[in-house]
């Protein structure tokens, strides 16, 4: 039996609510079954409707893995029960196999298809942790993230046109309309989020004050275009406004060497106060 979420709705008190993907999880299902029926005796996964089942159809259980995996961790997980007897004979174990391996084969494959692809930074190019939502479609956490270190995203699907948004904090949402997918298909669509910049902390231009090369890979050469006396406090803070470091700085020397190689890859702004003004300088990181 091929048995795909929700398993935990019960009809006795709440109608049935059936997953956002559930036509998608019912064609791998048909897909999975009528390819055993292929190769296995009559008879063999026909139970249901001729091997697949929703969940709670069948019957309720609460707290399966399935369900879990589904909704807490944003998987897409199915239960296959592939025998009518809990611990069959070892000798009948290679024709379960024979029965089943291609679909098992099928069944990974899908993972290839749907919308995929990676969430980056739009100034850096790194990867991004995104949420990954499908406008009219979702529901019941069937919404994905793209996964660091890589940025990957992958959206499985049922055929369609789809309209969908790239959140994650420090970003300005995304929404790209129109995307279609199609069956055995991959829809290729990678994601660049820009900052979204604190305006407390956003450049503001000036005529004292110069910095090279930007973008730098962490080493930051400072030309104060009039050298003198002025002390300042210097901070260098992210694109969310938090301050990750900060020294004294005197400009008596017209060019100062800043070292922020130790940093990682993103926007920053150098911030300048002698207790009168402030000075600041978008810089990037790469």
């Amino acid at each position: 039996m091929f048995n795909f979420p929700w398993d935990c709705w019960d009809t006795s008190y709440n109608p049935h609510q059936p997953h956002a993907d559930s036509t998608w999880f019912y064609f791998l299902g048909r897909e999975y079954a009528d390819t055993v029926h292929l190769y296995s005796p009559y008879g063999y996964l026909n139970d249901e409707v001729n091997g697949v089942t929703w969940g709670g159809v069948w019957y309720v259980i609460f707290g399966g893995r399935q369900d879990y995996m589904t909704y807490f961790q944003h998987g897409r997980e199915v239960t296959l029960e592939i025998s009518l007897v809990k611990t069959p004979p070892a000798n009948q174990l290679l024709n379960f196999w024979n029965y089943n391996y291609r679909s098992f084969l099928n069944y990974i494959e899908q993972a290839s298809y749907g919308i995929n692809g990676q969430v980056t930074d739009s100034l850096t190019g790194q990867p991004l942790n995104a949420k990954v939502s499908i406008f009219g479609h979702d529901a019941d956490n069937s919404f994905v993230y793209s996964q660091l270190p890589t940025g990957w995203y992958f959206r499985p699907i049922d055929a369609g046109t789809y309209n969908l948004s790239f959140s994650t904090s420090g970003y300005k949402l995304k929404t790209i309309n129109n995307i279609n997918v199609s069956r055995w298909g991959t829809t290729r669509l990678n994601v660049q989020l820009m900052p979204n910049i604190n305006p407390v902390v956003d450049e503001i231009t000036t005529d004292k004050l110069d910095l090279f090369p930007n973008p730098t890979t962490g080493l930051i050469k400072l030309h104060f275009l009039k050298a003198g006396k002025t002390v300042y406090a210097m901070k260098l803070s992210n694109i969310l406004g938090q301050i990750v470091y900060s020294q004294q700085l005197s400009c008596d020397d017209k060019n100062i060497i800043l070292d922020f190689t130790s940093f990682p890859k993103g926007v920053y702004f150098l911030i300048l106060n002698d207790g009168n003004k402030l000075l600041q300088k978008k810089i990037i990181l790469n």
